[in-house]
C-alpha cells in the first residue's frame, strides 16, 4: 500500500513539474529591453512558433491598467497553453512600472517580454504628436484596411505566421477594420481562430 502511495505521490510531483515548466518564472527582477521600433519589429517576426500578444501602453494611463488586467487574466486561464503565446509589453515611457502591483507575478514568467521604445527618428519622436500611431503602423504589414487611432491602448494579436488578428469592420469608417484586442476575443482560445478571417466581436 506504501509503495502505491509513494508511486501515486510521484507521478503528482511529476505533473506538477511539466505544468511548471511549460510556463515556467524567475523570481528575478526584470528591466526592460530598449528598443527602436525597427528592432521590435524583427522581435515580432521572429519564427518561434508562437502566438505573440503585444500591448502598448503608458504607465500613467488608467484604461490601459484596466486593459492589462484584462491579459493579466486570460493568461493564467490559458496557461495551459503559455508555450504557444508569447506576451510583448511595450511603453514608451521613460520608467517600466506597473502601478498595480497584483500583476508583478504575471511580468515574471519567461514567456512575458518587457520594451521600452527609443527611436529618435523624425517619424517616430516625442515631439509627434501621431507618435503611436506611427510605431503601430509600423508595426503591421498593410495599413491600408485598418483604422488606426493615436492613444493608448494598443494590443496587436498575431498569429505563428506574424498575422494580426482583425475584427469587424469599424463602424465609423465602414471600409477599415478595427485590430482586434484579448477583450473582444473574450474566452476564445487563440488557437480557434482562423487568422486569414475577421473576427466578430464577443461583446
Amino acid at each position: 500500500m506504501r509503495q502505491y502511495r509513494k508511486i501515486i505521490f510521484s507521478i503528482f510531483v511529476l505533473v506538477d513539474i511539466l505544468t511548471i515548466s511549460s510556463c515556467s518564472k524567475s523570481d528575478k527582477e526584470k528591466s526592460p529591453t530598449f528598443v527602436t521600433v525597427k528592432q521590435l519589429q524583427k522581435e515580432i517576426e521572429k519564427s518561434n512558433d508562437k502566438y505573440k500578444v503585444v500591448f502598448i501602453y503608458d504607465t500613467e494611463c488608467g484604461q490601459c491598467e484596466r486593459h492589462f488586467r484584462y491579459i493579466n487574466d486570460v493568461f493564467y486561464k490559458q496557461s495551459n497553453n503559455g508555450d504557444d503565446i508569447e506576451y510583448l509589453l511595450v511603453t514608451l515611457s521613460d520608467e517600466w512600472k506597473i502601478r498595480n502591483p497584483n500583476f508583478e507575478e504575471f511580468i515574471k514568467y519567461d514567456n512575458v517580454k518587457l520594451f521600452s521604445i527609443r527611436d529618435t527618428t523624425q517619424q517616430i519622436s516625442t515631439a509627434n504628436e501621431d507618435m503611436v500611431t506611427n510605431i503601430v503602423g509600423a508595426l503591421i504589414q498593410d495599413t491600408s484596411n485598418v483604422f488606426l487611432y493615436n492613444g493608448y491602448p494598443y494590443t496587436i494579436i498575431y498569429s505563428k505566421d506574424t498575422k494580426q488578428v482583425l475584427k469587424t469592420i469599424n463602424e465609423e469608417y465602414k471600409d477599415k477594420f478595427n485590430l482586434c484586442n484579448l477583450v473582444e476575443i473574450g474566452q476564445q482560445s487563440l488557437s480557434d481562430i482562423d487568422f486569414s478571417k475577421p473576427v466578430l466581436s464577443s461583446k
